[in-house]
């Protein structure tokens, strides 16, 4: 065999990605195989521009025995293995080809290299990392085994050595509208289904069940194979990390924080000075109202990641996105809600100095520069810090950032040096012309454009502010040329732009009064804002526009909501809640105990979290007891952690 790496690949309606992956790697392989598992689309039409090596294999719920029908075609000394939603950079492929140029061929030995997963942002580790065998040698007697989650064996049965490489495949294919697409969910519950009528499962299976269950967001479920795989699993064996983290991240995702912290404190105790472990912790603490612990914990991953990247060790144990990203922008997060603005952007501006791509750290710095800095300091500030003049597409994404957050001259100064306003959206460039108070500019914006530009979502949001701004009734027509999803709005506008319009707001145009409310405060519509909020002064209307208030740190209208509510006894949980935090930071502990009271008294099981941070501040012995005891009757397995138990 003079071909040194075959790359082999099954596939089934891979046409979305199966170009960016062979083109990833055509120069490095010396040959490609494609197994064919019943594709409907361009799958091979893609792969006869790569390779004549295609060839159909009847799908039987069986990614073994069509990964060996691969095998069976490849001629090079080593098999490659890359799914069609993978790729690797050039140096990865490179080095690997280097690597295995200077290696001999054994049944000893077999190589693996580490799959990078990116995740939707609903996923709570973004990225995650695995170690998997990819890379062994070719006709040697190696065969995979298991009709899912598909493992390498040799045809005698005998053990061999798995040796880590230095390189990384990426994956794409968790992302959940990859997975909606391609049907995965189903497909791979469907092989599950048929092992678990016909075999005994063992721990791994157990294992890979509850992953999958995991990804399909089904808790409760996931869970009880999850920690069957625990209790039965051999610790040493390399699945069982990915059991433990799957756990943990299940845990977080169904908010059962206390069981998240025993796993780690009881079970990952050796991987505690792993970052992203550090993170996990962090997020923990947060979710547990225990703020100053967690920033202990967030600066110490931060701080860990930085050690580990200058001594060249492995940073994170699982996920990057934990490990290097996340303790800074949590830490970010963290010094905003106290409105002590300096150290949040100092870690914003370590995290745009690491990526300045990081769009979600743009975003959170203008906002944060916005509340204080004149629009000059700003755009001097940020192109000091991302060199924004300097590159058109940046200048295009800060115009459209400061519309977004409605910071008129900032996005005046960016709208100014753009080629072309068409680079911005249509509901952009009417978002534009509301902060710029234009309504001719608005009215020329709509007109000429296609029913699908008119009804798109986004856009029907700012005609009915405009229509409402501005009193143009005839504006709310436009949206009702085709399908929208903003018909409650809508309707809710031609009622507001009634002139005879005397009747109560009805509770089921509620949540589209606080956004309109919320977005004309946004856009500076004051008086437009004014003359309508005294006709939706329900208490719900009222808490919530509180509450985004003070999100958005427009704390003086905030605190005049929470005062009208305070003095008519109408303050939500939530309202309680944030009223809590305000006083905590200004150092009055004594009211803000009354209000975490309050906001445990409004809800039938209130979070644990209230019942954490008014025992971790109370200093009355007796009340501190009664609460600890509430605590325990609501939350009894949770009372049992030593975390609880130390409050």
């Amino acid at each position: 065999m003079n071909k040194l790496m075959s790359l082999c690949m099954i596939v089934k309606n891979e046409e979305q990605f199966l170009e960016r992956c062979l083109k990833s790697v055509q120069e490095w392989v010396d040959e490609i195989i494609i197994v064919d598992t019943g594709s409907t689309d361009r799958t091979k039409e893609i792969a006869q521009a790569f390779t004549n090596n295609i060839f159909d294999f009847k799908w039987i719920n069986d990614f073994a025995a069509a990964r060996n029908e691969a095998l069976k075609h490849a001629t090079g000394k080593w098999i490659l293995i890359l799914d069609a939603d993978e790729y690797m950079e050039e140096k990865d492929i490179r080095g690997l080809r280097d690597f295995l140029d200077g290696e001999k061929p054994s049944t000893e030995f077999v190589y693996r290299v580490t799959v990078r997963n990116f995740m939707d942002s609903s996923n709570h580790t973004g990225i995650s990392e695995s170690p998997i065998l990819r890379i062994f040698p070719n006709r040697v007697g190696f065969e995979y085994y298991r009709p899912i989650h598909e493992q390498i064996r040799l045809t005698t049965g005998a053990p061999y050595q798995i040796i880590a490489l230095p390189f990384q495949i990426l994956h794409s294919g968790y992302l959940d509208h990859v997975v909606a697409s391609q049907n995965k969910h189903d497909r791979n519950m469907s092989i599950f289904e048929q092992m678990m009528n016909h075999t005994k499962l063992n721990a791994y299976d157990h294992s890979m069940i509850g992953q999958q269950l995991s990804m399909m967001r089904k808790s409760e479920e996931a869970l009880h194979h999850l920690e069957i795989a625990f209790a039965h699993g051999d610790k040493s064996s390399p699945w069982f990390l990915n059991n433990l983290w799957t756990m943990l991240d299940v845990y977080l995702q169904s908010q059962q924080y206390i069981k998240a912290w025993d796993l780690i404190d009881q079970h990952m105790a050796e991987y505690i000075d792993y970052p992203d472990i550090r993170c996990v912790r962090g997020l923990i603490l947060i979710s547990l109202g225990m703020r100053e612990q967690a920033k202990q914990e967030l600066m110490l991953a931060h701080q860990e990641a930085e050690n580990r990247a200058r001594l060249q060790k492995d940073i994170t144990l699982v996920s990057p996105n934990l490990g290097m990203r996340m303790p800074l922008w949590l830490l970010a997060i963290m010094f905003e809600n106290e409105n002590n603005f300096q150290p949040c952007i100092h870690y914003l501006t370590l995290l745009l100095r690491a990526d300045d791509q990081d769009i979600e750290a743009w975003v959170k710095m203008v906002e944060i520069l916005s509340l204080n800095e004149s629009s000059e300091n700003i755009a001097v500030f940020l192109n000091r810090l991302l060199h924004v003049d300097a590159y058109p597409k940046k200048v295009v994404a800060m115009a459209k950032i400061s519309i977004s957050l409605g910071n008129q001259q900032l996005a005046k100064y960016y709208v100014d040096r753009l080629p072309s306003i068409d680079r911005l959206s249509l509901n952009e460039q009417l978002r534009y012309t509301l902060l710029s108070k234009d309504p001719i500019t608005f009215e020329q914006f709509l007109k000429n454009r296609a029913v699908e530009e008119l009804t798109e979502s986004a856009a029907v949001k700012m005609i009915i502010l405009g229509s409402i701004v501005w009193s143009r009734p005839e504006w709310i027509e436009l949206c009702n040329q085709g399908l929208t999803d903003e018909s409650v709005g809508i309707q809710f506008a031609k009622d507001l732009l009634q002139p005879a319009l005397t009747k109560e707001l009805d509770s089921s145009f509620e949540p589209v009064a606080i956004d309109i409310l919320s977005q004309l405060y946004f856009l500076k519509a004051w008086d437009t804002f004014d003359s309508l909020i005294d006709q939706f002064s329900s208490a719900a209307v009222i808490n919530q526009l509180a509450n985004v208030f003070l999100s958005k740190h427009f704390v003086q209208p905030a605190m005049q909501f929470y005062q009208h509510l305070l003095d008519h006894n109408e303050l939500d949980a939530t309202s309680c809640e944030n009223l809590a935090l305000l006083h905590i930071i200004d150092g009055k502990t004594e009211e803000a105990l009354e209000f975490w009271e309050q906001a445990i008294l409004l809800q039938p099981k209130a979070p644990i979290r209230l019942f954490i941070q008014y025992c971790f501040f109370c200093k009355d012995a007796s009340a501190k007891a009664k609460m600890k005891a509430k605590l325990t009757e609501q939350y009894p397995d949770d009372a049992k952690s030593l975390l609880i138990k130390g409050l």
